[in-house]
C-alpha cells in the first residue's frame, strides 16, 4: 500500500506528469487517456500485426481493383460483383430498348448493310409480304400480281439472238433465192405471170411435130437454095417479122410473119 507521504508526492507529480514525462498519474487521468493512443496522439497505437477483430466496421482504403494484392484489391467480376447492372449508368451508350431507325449516323446508329448485317438464313425468309418472291410465277400480262407488262426492247437482253425459229432471220431472208428456184423448197411457178423475164427463154424446136430437135433460147434461120430470108424486128408490135422468098420456078413466095415473143 502507498503511505500518506508517498500519496502526496504522487499527487504533486501527477499535476505535470504528462508534460514532465516522468512520475505517476492519478487514477482519473489514467482512466481517460485514450486520446494519447488515437491517430496522431502522443502514444498512437499501431494495429499492424495485432490479432483479433476490431469492434467497429473499418472504412476501406482506396484501391483500384486493377490487379491483385494490397492497395488494389483484386479484379472484380462485372456481373457477379456489381448490382444495378440494368440501370442506365452509362449515358454515353444507347439503351437497347431505345428506338433508332438506322437511317443515318449518330442518334440513328448508322445505316446497315442489308446483306452483311442480317444473318444469311434470315435473308431467305419471306418477311416482306409486300414484295413478290422471285420464285413466284408471274406472266407479266398485267399489273399487280402479274408483275406488270414488259417493254420488249427495254426489258429484254439477247434481242439479236435467233430465239424464234418460226421466223426467218434477216440473213436468211436476204439470201433465200435458192428456195424459189427450180427444185427449191419454195419453187416459184411463172405460169400465168405477166411481164417479161430478164433472160431469154429456151424454146423446144421440132420438125413436122416429131421429136424435139433441141431446146434453145435462139432460133437460127438459114437460107437454102433458091430461098431468101428477110428478118425484121418489129418492136412496136412486139414481134419479129420473117419473110421467106423462094426463087422463080419454086412455086411462088411463102411468107411467115408475126412470130411473137423473144426466141
Amino acid at each position: 500500500m502507498i503511505n500518506l507521504v508517498e500519496k502526496r508526492r504522487f499527487i504533486r507529480l501527477a499535476r505535470n506528469a504528462w508534460a514532465a514525462g516522468s512520475g505517476f498519474v492519478t487514477t482519473g487521468v489514467f482512466n481517460d487517456h485514450s486520446a494519447r493512443h488515437e491517430n496522431a496522439g502522443a502514444d498512437e497505437i499501431s494495429v499492424a500485426g495485432l490479432s483479433g477483430q476490431l469492434a467497429d466496421l473499418q472504412l476501406p482504403v482506396d484501391h483500384t481493383h486493377q490487379s491483385a494484392g494490397l492497395g488494389v484489391g483484386g479484379k472484380l467480376d462485372h456481373g457477379a460483383a456489381l448490382t444495378g447492372l440494368t440501370d442506365d449508368d452509362h449515358t454515353q451508350y444507347r439503351l437497347e430498348s431505345e428506338d433508332h431507325s438506322h437511317q443515318s449516323t449518330g442518334a440513328q446508329a448508322g445505316q446497315l448493310d442489308h446483306g452483311l448485317a442480317m444473318s444469311a438464313a434470315s435473308l431467305l425468309d419471306d418477311d416482306h409480304t409486300q414484295y413478290r418472291l422471285e420464285s413466284a410465277d408471274h406472266s407479266h400480262q398485267s399489273t399487280g400480281l402479274q408483275g406488270g407488262k414488259l417493254d420488249h426492247g427495254l426489258a429484254l437482253d439477247g434481242l439479236g439472238d435467233d430465239d424464234h425459229p418460226q421466223y426467218a432471220t434477216n440473213v436468211e431472208f436476204d439470201d433465200h433465192s435458192a428456195r424459189h428456184e427450180n427444185a427449191g423448197a419454195d419453187e416459184i411457178s411463172v405460169a400465168g405471170l405477166s411481164g417479161e423475164l430478164a433472160d431469154a427463154q429456151p424454146v423446144a424446136v421440132s420438125k413436122n411435130s416429131g421429136a424435139t430437135v433441141g431446146t434453145r433460147s435462139e432460133l437460127n434461120f438459114i437460107e437454102g437454095a433458091n430461098i431468101t430470108l428477110t428478118i425484121a424486128d418489129d418492136a412496136g408490135n412486139d414481134e419479129i417479122d420473117i419473110t421467106i422468098t423462094g426463087a422463080a420456078g419454086g412455086g411462088g413466095d411463102f411468107v411467115q410473119s408475126a412470130i411473137l415473143g423473144t426466141l
